[in-house]
């Protein structure tokens, strides 16, 4: 059965994807710098309305809580763990709703979303080069503004060994099928 890994899996649209994603019987583990008591806690609601939904679903829910995703090892000890088909990224270093109370949020936010792309990239890119060392076969899907993160990957690729991400996603419901294709092959 394909294991899917999700970094950022306690944010809205991590617990989403895990919730679609075992009610289509996939293996999933979630990653997140929240505590492992309260990842477990997510992760049981999550199993739990799962299997309330369709009784003879078997798929199985993982976790791993404070795991902070810019720290390489603990994410390469995550991959190892679980040895996934896909990985997800969804983990940011500071959510867009913290980066408006930065002061200088008002100067950043008329820059544009290049003032934002090293905030959304560090992650994901940290997350490609940790599948490069320990499961290099895995596909690479990137939540975070894929369109500017994923050339950007691609084009550190050329100069280290990383995973390139297979496609970037935004509404949730709109890339449901893009992640079933991806898991499924």
């Amino acid at each position: 059965m394909a294991k899917v890994v999700i970094f950022g899996g306690a944010g809205r649209v991590g617990q989403q994807l895990a919730a679609e994603l075992t009610r289509c019987g996939l293996d999933v583990a979630l990653a997140d710098l929240i505590p492992e008591k309260r990842l477990g806690q997510i992760a049981a609601r999550i199993l739990t309305d799962t299997r309330l939904a369709d009784p003879g679903c078997r798929a199985r829910l993982s976790h791993h809580g404070d795991i902070d995703v810019l720290d390489q090892r603990q994410v390469e000890a995550v991959l190892a763990r679980e040895r996934p088909a896909l990985v997800i990224n969804y983990a940011i270093p500071i959510t867009w709703d913290a980066t408006k109370q930065l002061p200088n949020y008002t100067r950043l936010s008329a820059a544009g979303l290049g003032a934002f792309t090293p905030i959304q990239v560090t992650a994901p890119l940290a997350v490609a080069r940790a599948m490069a060392n320990n499961c290099p076969n895995a596909r690479l899907m990137v939540g975070n503004l894929p369109d500017i993160t994923i050339p950007i990957i691609t084009g550190f690729s050329s100069r280290e060994a990383l995973v390139w991400p297979a496609c970037g996603a935004g509404n949730v419901g709109l890339m449901a099928a893009a992640i079933q294709h991806l898991a499924a092959s």
